[in-house]
């Protein structure tokens, strides 16, 4: 089989792509679990380190840590969003940002037409 050039390059390409993808998928699982990891070892309200748990409810607070984390990113990601569109109104982009907040974390239970 006779590769040209472009050929070659084209797969080389597509091999660091998908390589670089896993890499990066991996490296983001090991920060985040480290990060729930450390966080969970101090009591957010006293600053003080926790005393040593179950494995079990350790991996339970880790869950619900790093739910919490990524709640908070994406709210300030639509805010930015919001702030965008908005054109800088700081007031009318807190609205539409806990608007939308406020739909996805508690989506309304209405049927819709069909439903029985």
């Amino acid at each position: 089989m006779n590769l040209t050039f472009i050929q070659m390059l084209i797969a080389f390409l597509i091999v660091y792509t998908c390589v670089y993808a896993l890499v990066n998928r991996i490296a983001t699982c090991i920060e985040r679990c480290a990060m729930a990891k450390s966080v969970s070892k101090i009591d957010i309200l006293t600053g003080k380190r926790k005393r040593r748990i179950p494995m079990s409810l350790s991996f339970l607070n880790n869950e619900m840590i790093m739910s919490l984390i990524q709640a908070a990113q994406m709210q300030m990601t639509v805010y930015k969003e919001f702030l965008k569109l908005c054109g800088g109104d700081v007031e009318e982009a807190k609205v539409q940002t806990q608007i939308y907040m406020n739909a996805f974390m508690c989506p309304s239970k209405k049927k819709k037409e069909g439903d029985d």
